[in-house]
């Protein structure tokens, strides 16, 4: 009765990764507005990044109340971040699993579920500042600094994992 756990082997692990992305590439060919919710915070990561190091160089080059400004608002923006992509990602997910069941959504109606998913949104986005704010325990000094730092770490890893979970479950069943 009892099984024990394999690894599979390198040819069952490529044929997995095969039959992944045929189906990913399935998915977004039948319905390519998959796409826009990455593209969305590739561009808001882009506009964020660019940002902080606009200010640094202001901020080198003596223009230092534009750099403190341009500082400032990169800090906002890395703390909306979790927001902006939390409804993001919950977008992405709808449209998928709506995709998945023979339905083909728009942008707007996954904008008008995300809505609906408001509350959850921002619950899940605090919960991964915090998490993102424990993570930075995880390289602490000290007599008991690894321990905390392998707590930490576990803790992440376990949100991480969950997370990527919680998103696509609250898109499909709210």
């Amino acid at each position: 009765m009892t099984e024990s756990l394999r690894t599979p082997g390198l040819g069952d692990r490529l044929r997995q990764l095969g039959y992944l992305l045929k189906n990913t590439f399935t998915l977004v060919g039948r319905d390519p507005g998959i796409v826009r919710p990455l593209v969305r915070m590739a561009v808001y990561g882009t506009v964020m990044a660019t940002l902080f190091f606009i200010a640094l160089l202001c901020l080198g080059v003596g223009a230092t109340g534009l750099g403190v400004t341009l500082l400032l608002v990169a800090t906002l923006l890395f703390l909306y971040k979790f927001f902006y992509y939390n409804r993001q990602e919950l977008r992405q997910s709808w449209l998928a699993t709506e995709l998945v069941q023979g339905r083909t959504r728009t942008a707007s109606e996954a904008a008008g579920r995300v809505a609906e998913l408001r509350s959850t949104a921002r619950a899940l986005a605090w919960l991964d500042i915090l998490f993102a704010w424990i993570g930075r325990f995880t390289n602490r000094g000290g007599k008991f600094g690894w321990l905390v730092g392998l707590l930490a770490r576990g803790l992440v890893e376990v949100w991480d994992l969950a997370n990527h979970y919680l998103l696509p479950a609250a898109a499909a069943d709210g």
